[in-house]
């Protein structure tokens, strides 16, 4: 059985290898967002990929379907949910994280890179009055990059943590809320009940491409500038905890529209009907 998260398209053969040998080979998708269309310009003198040629493709939202059935209409697919919101959201409750303090509004800021959003993340904090708290991105090693972009005027209302030093579930704990663009977090945070505002940096708009799902799909907020994200930040910090609750669950709902409760025996049993279908060919 082969096994992929997320195939190159340029490098096929293995996995056509496998289909001519009878050896089942499945698509465990790494993330929640992708597109399956094809991109012509790009793949026109192509006379296959590895995209095509999986026996079994499991995605983590029907959002994802319809884009595959475009692509390969017989495609064997499993909509199998996203097992690690599920896993944090029957946690039960979370103990305050380090960086928590009563009476102060704490909103999220993963880093994937674009560091140059930290300065006016920073700066909108200080003048919305709420702490910006960014959680430095993986492997880690990035804490002293993010610190050297915030304005010395504004340290006071930031705290940054290298991606090693604060467990996903630790940076959810205390926030009231999540700045985010193009990463799984968006969707991690939108299941835990968290308001998401979406905000994309240069090199997203830069490297856009539309995805068959997006964190901002779901995010009450979406902003495109300055003033947009610090007017977005005092109407969160100004905000009653049961107004929270309702734009929460609002974000839920179309969320759950979408991504189904997760159920591993969902996947486990797809894989062993491929593996048995396979052995009688």
């Amino acid at each position: 059985m082969m096994l992929s998260s997320r195939p190159k398209r340029d490098l096929p053969l293995a996995y056509l290898v496998g289909r001519l040998e009878n050896v089942p080979c499945i698509l465990l998708l790494h993330t929640a967002a992708l597109s399956f269309r094809k991109k012509e310009k790009k793949e026109k003198n192509l006379e296959f990929s590895a995209w095509d040629l999986f026996d079994l493709y499991v995605v983590h939202s029907h959002a994802l379907v319809s884009g595959l059935r475009h692509r390969r209409p017989d495609a064997n697919i499993v909509v199998s949910g996203w097992p690690s919101m599920q896993d944090m959201s029957t946690h039960g409750d979370r103990p305050a994280p380090p960086y928590w303090r009563p009476g102060e509004v704490f909103i999220g800021y993963p880093l994937v890179g674009d560091y140059e959003l930290v300065e006016p993340l920073a700066r909108a904090a200080k003048r919305a009055g709420v702490v910006m708290v960014f959680k430095g991105r993986a492997p880690g090693g990035d804490r002293g990059i993010i610190v050297s972009n915030v304005p010395v005027t504004c340290r006071d209302s930031v705290i940054v943590y290298d991606y090693k030093d604060i467990t996903l579930r630790e940076f959810f704990a205390g926030l009231d809320g999540l700045i985010t663009g193009r990463t799984n977090v968006g969707f991690e945070a939108v299941e835990q009940g968290m308001p998401v505002i979406s905000m994309l940096s240069e090199r997203e708009k830069r490297e856009y491409r539309r995805r068959d799902i997006e964190p901002y799909d779901f995010a009450y907020r979406i902003v495109h500038s300055r003033g947009d994200l610090e007017r977005s930040l005092v109407e969160l910090r100004l905000m009653s905890t049961s107004s929270k609750a309702e734009l929460a669950a609002s974000q839920q709902d179309k969320y759950h529209s979408l991504f189904p409760g997760y159920d591993v025996s969902t996947v486990t049993g797809a894989i062993e009907n491929v593996a048995k279908l396979n052995m009688n060919k």
